[in-house]
């Protein structure tokens, strides 16, 4: 296939890029901006690369938070409270101290009771902390610490905390409880939550049970409507000359799903690929070049999975969106076995983020996670029902 310089492709896959690569999210913006300022502490669900850090950072930049100062940190790799006090003291330095000397002087005033290590980078020179905590409520002190730093800032704060539902996986309740009580006392922050696990994330602030419950706001990230979809991806081709239809526009968010990052992924193919007319012929070149890249990958998730696991999964794509799984007629459809094994093996793929169960006001049902997995599932299952 044709390769043309990418460096001004429009549909960008990581990182914001600002408001021309921006699609809509209005609404979303609005009701952002509108927690911000009435001091309301909200949550923000999606599926995975659905844009949520994409959203905040666009929210960051609206004109609304000019007197405001904006923090963003991505929770998805810590592991322990150490960890999370570690990302966050020094994501809080990096954007509000520039002395290395106070940098170091702030580190030590947090950590003081923790037997703090510090080190400094060779590589870029940045000081690096070690602690270590015997049990999780000796670093309590030290997160109120960091929270008690941002309320003293002379302009109001607005952090966001990406993937928060990490804290579940390593602090339980009483951590839980410790963020309720500092959501509480925030006057000078505005909190910002999000999260891609659902059954780790929600129930955090919907079960009664929780310490968080009923703590924030909610805002589901749903996908981006079809028409200003189609039309951001029709300005960007014809503004680089390239003539794209409707009919091809149309067939790329139906196979996509309209999904952020999988519609993004088509759009940045075809548009690097070189050809000037793209129609429906050349995306589905494209799709089959996905296909081919990550077939190894797709094979070692089929080796992952039990037969029958392997199985719901393929039965979930082919039946495209999959309602009422463990009725008689889907299970003898797919030839899926008993009825208890099915729930068991559904239970144990949206566990692992195989599967995602989506609801509408009328009724539930399930899809393949990651979409381009699916559709290489559905090629597969109608290949051997033709053999």
């Amino acid at each position: 296939m044709a390769q043309t310089d990418n460096t001004s492709n429009p549909f960008k896959l990581t990182g914001y890029w600002g408001r021309e690569y921006f699609c809509d999210r209005e609404h979303e913006t609005g009701k952002l901006l509108e927690a911000i300022y009435a001091q309301r502490p909200i949550a923000i669900y999606a599926p995975r690369k659905m844009g949520k850090s994409g959203l905040i950072q666009h929210v960051f930049q609206q004109k609304e938070l000019k007197n405001f100062s904006t923090l963003y940190v991505d929770l998805f790799e810590t592991t322990s409270l150490e960890g999370l006090l570690k990302l966050l003291s020094l994501e809080i330095l990096n954007r509000f101290e520039q002395k290395q000397e106070k940098v170091i002087r702030q580190l030590m005033t947090w950590f003081s009771a923790l037997r703090p290590q510090l080190s400094i980078n060779p590589q870029n020179g940045q000081p690096e902390i070690g602690i270590s905590l015997s049990k999780t409520e000796e670093g309590y002190p030290s997160l109120k610490a960091l929270a008690d730093y941002l309320e003293k800032q002379k302009q109001p704060v607005v952090l966001a905390l990406d993937e928060f539902q990490q804290i579940s996986t390593y602090g339980g309740h009483e951590l839980e409880a410790e963020f309720r009580g500092i959501f509480q006392n925030m006057k000078n922050t505005r909190l910002i939550i999000s999260g891609s696990t659902q059954n780790l994330l929600v129930p955090m602030f919907t079960d009664p049970g929780r310490p968080l419950y009923q703590a924030v706001d909610y805002l589901k990230l749903d996908y981006l409507k079809r028409e200003d979809y189609a039309q951001f991806i029709l300005q960007h081709f014809e503004k680089s000359g390239k003539n794209i239809s409707e009919e091809t526009i149309y067939f790329i968010l139906d196979w996509s799903r309209s999904h952020t990052y999988y519609t993004q992924l088509l759009c940045n193919r075809l548009y690097s690929s070189g050809y000037q007319h793209p129609g429906i012929r050349e995306v589905n070149l494209v799709i089959e070049e996905l296909f081919d890249e990550r077939q190894m990958i797709f094979q070692q998730i089929r080796n992952s999975l039990t037969k029958a696991q392997f199985s719901l999964l393929q039965a979930i794509a082919a039946a495209d969106h999959a309602e009422q799984i463990s009725s008689s007629d889907f299970v003898q459809k797919y030839q899926l076995g008993a009825h208890s094994t099915v729930l068991k093996n559904l239970h144990n793929l949206i566990r692992d983020e195989y599967v995602l169960e989506e609801a509408n006001p009328e009724k539930s049902f399930y899809r393949v996670y990651d979409v381009l997995l699916g559709r290489w599932l559905q090629k597969l299952y109608q290949l051997n029902k033709k053999n």
